[in-house]
């Protein structure tokens, strides 16, 4: 599996200088990268992460959602046959991709049909656009490095699991003098890690 961010990076974050709780670091560090790929329908093994990727689509529509984002470029998206070999590359000319989100379109194009307008007795071209579904494509893209604010809340998930084995799990706050601290319940850490992370959840497009 790969790192979205590593040990010494969330150690930086936490302000820890020991080498003590590596290990269990380590395992949170890992269970927060599969949880945030599971929960927004990432690749387990490198989602988020920049690296050309290939997949196949098979889309009912003009717009494809790409399962990784953010996206650096499209290299090619080509059609496959009737007989399950590829076609000929669709030109880039002919779709746009929105970077941030991993959407890609047909450009539009006029439909060409001609209306008449009896009262001035003369054609009228329709502008209504029309754009081809993408139907079943092999797609070549490349993501980019992850967004800062996502490995923010791979911290914050691993700060809140680091403490939740700290303590005593029966135990809602604990004092010492002037210090104190209050642990979240498991429901309200969940909607936390929720909020964190939906931004980066793709909303699905595909027919």
């Amino acid at each position: 599996m790969g790192e979205i961010v590593n040990l010494a990076a969330y150690k930086t974050w936490a302000g820890i200088t020991t080498s003590t709780d590596d290990t269990r670091l380590q395992v949170l560090l890992d269970s927060a990268h599969a949880a945030v790929r599971r929960y927004c329908g990432r690749d387990l093994s490198n989602g988020f992460e920049a690296a050309t990727r290939t997949e196949d689509y098979t889309v009912d529509s003009y717009e494809m959602q790409l399962n990784e984002f953010p996206l650096t470029s499209i290299t090619s998206i080509t059609p496959f046959n009737l007989d399950n070999t590829l076609g000929n590359a669709i030109d880039s000319t002919d779709y746009y991709a929105e970077l941030d989100s991993g959407i890609v379109r047909w450009n539009g194009a006029q439909n060409n049909r001609v209306f008449i307008d009896t009262y001035h007795n003369t054609g009228v071209i329709s502008n209504w656009d029309w754009r081809p579904s993408f139907q079943r494509v092999r797609v070549v893209y490349v993501t980019g490095a992850p967004p800062a604010d996502l490995k923010t809340a791979i911290f914050r998930m691993v700060d809140g699991l680091y403490a939740s084995i700290r303590k005593d799990n029966g135990i809602a706050s604990q004092s010492l003098g002037s210090w104190s601290v209050t642990y979240a319940s498991p429901q309200i850490a969940a909607q936390a890690n929720a909020d964190l992370l939906d931004p980066f959840c793709s909303a699905r497009v595909n027919g």
